[in-house]
């Protein structure tokens, strides 16, 4: 059996400094912070950045840069661009910890974390027996929405990244975070998820046994083929394809989630329906989460894609 020996450049490079510090806040710091108090917990991680060094700037810098620019469209409060990152990297903190804190939590101690309105409009879409797909944006942290449909008794699916080797973007920290990451929100979520690397027929498989899937609305992946101008901002944005189409050829409703925050280190989370299915009730969607965005720019994570994903201009035609 032949073997593979790692080249030294390899090895100096995954075990760089940069990685070493995230391996050790990803899984030393912030799984211990997990067993304190929870208040005391959600409070000590945002001292610990989930980014450091180059990464970190690189990410603050390319998030001002959008932020700078979706401002001339003139939907947007002025920000003190300072505090409002801070308060990003404060959220993104919570978020990793809400991956060791949540799955396998009570229902009525997740209470305490975050509220939830709006399950009847998932019931209410399921009983048409045609599957559903909540849909929702990269705004606050976002996975409370499968977590509190899975504490609640239902079954929710989650489209993610591929988190294999053959994602050029992932290091073998994020890989060995992500795999952890997903395994307890499928846990908690009551279904095994789907990924982007898997072949498209498990969403429509997923679908004609009537579950719900979760997807994200304004993910940018790097081969993005297909995609559509929605007005955004006071200008346009450029938005995958496949959540309208999808609904459109299986007739699949689309109910819109966002997660908020609701306290120190609560969130509140609030599950509304759409009309029709397809393109119709994506853009919906979309006009939502753009009034949400406007309400609360410092909780978007894409912010450093604006340069690829928004541009100013008029109403976008199709």
């Amino acid at each position: 059996m032949k073997t593979t020996r790692l080249q030294p450049a390899v090895i100096k490079k995954a075990l760089c400094p940069k990685r070493i510090i995230k391996a050790s806040k990803l899984f030393v710091i912030f799984p211990l912070l997990s067993l304190l108090p929870m208040g005391m917990a959600y409070r000590l991680c945002t001292l610990f950045q989930p980014l450091s060094g180059e990464d970190l700037e690189n990410y603050v810098t390319g998030a001002i840069t959008g932020i700078k620019k979706v401002l001339t469209g003139g939907m947007l409060p002025q920000l003190d661009l300072e505090v409002c990152m801070r308060e990003n990297l404060k959220m993104l903190s919570m978020e990793i910890m809400d991956n060791f804190i949540v799955p396998g939590m009570h229902p009525a101690r997740f209470s305490n974390i975050c509220t939830i309105t709006g399950l009847e409009h998932i019931q209410e879409a399921l009983m048409k027996g045609r599957g559903l797909i909540v849909v929702t944006g990269h705004f606050n942290r976002l996975l409370m929405t499968p977590y509190a449909i899975g504490i609640s008794g239902l079954g929710i699916r989650n489209l993610s990244q591929d988190i294999s080797r053959k994602n050029p973007y992932l290091d073998w920290v994020d890989r060995i975070y992500l795999a952890k990451k997903v395994r307890r929100l499928y846990e908690t979520s009551r279904a095994k998820g789907i990924t982007l690397g898997e072949n498209i027929k498990a969403i429509f498989n997923a679908l004609g046994r009537n579950e719900t899937i979760f997807i994200l609305l304004d993910a940018y992946p790097h081969n993005m083929r297909k995609f559509g101008i929605h007005p955004f901002l006071g200008g346009r944005i450029k938005l995958a394809t496949g959540i309208e189409r999808i609904s459109q050829r299986t007739r699949t409703p689309l109910v819109y989630s966002i997660t908020k925050p609701d306290g120190a280190w609560q969130v509140r989370t609030e599950i509304s329906p759409l009309e029709g299915f397809g393109h119709e009730a994506f853009a919906q969607a979309v006009k939502r989460f753009e009034r949400d965005l406007a309400n609360c720019p410092c909780q978007w994570w894409q912010w450093g894609f604006m340069n690829s994903m928004w541009e100013p201009g008029g109403v976008s035609r199709r």
